[in-house]
């Protein structure tokens, strides 16, 4: 709805007593109104890309809002967050918490509740790994100097992806032959983005 403004969030805060988050939040001004409106806490996201699949993804919009933000709230993450080094990089980013979703919805079509178990221990354990290896006796040890997320990098692997897909779609009609061939294209390039991610992981 583009009628809506800063006033509707006024108006929902002054409506409930109780604690409001607001998601979406991916600039540092609307942070620092958000905090000015009195949200209790931000989630930097960008809806998994479904409204602007150009937009800044979370782990590029979170050290300019936690600077914003200056710990007046908490700030928490989510967007992509697929390992124990994710989770690690945004808390050294500044993030109070990181959210997940569709690991744990995996793991729970895979096993039910003891899937989703297995995938939060799966994290616990990468979490306690890299922290282990980053010489971070706990969260508070973390800092953003520890880590690097090569984010243009993967996102013009990302631009290639989805030209392959457009790619596949316009020659499907004209032959398996082709479709095979772009199939491998698309194969190597999200490969490619497993290998550059898992390497600065």
């Amino acid at each position: 709805d583009p009628a809506m403004n800063w006033d509707d969030v006024a108006q929902v805060r002054a409506q409930w007593r109780g604690p409001l988050l607001l998601k979406g939040v991916l600039h540092p001004e609307d942070a620092r109104r958000a905090v000015a409106t009195g949200i209790d806490g931000l989630i930097v996201s960008n809806h998994g890309g479904r409204q602007v699949d150009g937009a800044r993804s979370g782990i590029e919009a979170l050290p300019a809002i936690s600077a914003a933000v200056e710990a007046r709230i908490p700030v928490l993450v989510d967007g992509g967050v697929r390992r124990g080094t994710d989770v690690v990089k945004a808390l050294a980013m500044g993030a109070r918490a990181v959210l997940i979703a569709r690991p744990q919805l995996w793991g729970l079509a895979v096993a039910g509740e003891a899937g989703v178990a297995h995938v939060l221990s799966i994290y616990r354990s990468e979490i306690d790994r890299v922290m282990g290896l980053l010489g971070a006796r706990d969260i508070e040890a973390l800092r953003k100097h520890d880590v690097l997320v090569p984010v243009a990098g993967l996102y013009a692997l990302g631009v290639l992806y989805q030209i392959s897909l457009r790619l596949e779609e316009t020659v499907v009609a004209l032959g398996n032959i082709k479709f095979s061939v772009m199939s491998l294209i698309r194969g190597v390039i999200a490969g490619s983005l497993l290998f550059w991610a898992g390497s600065w992981s």
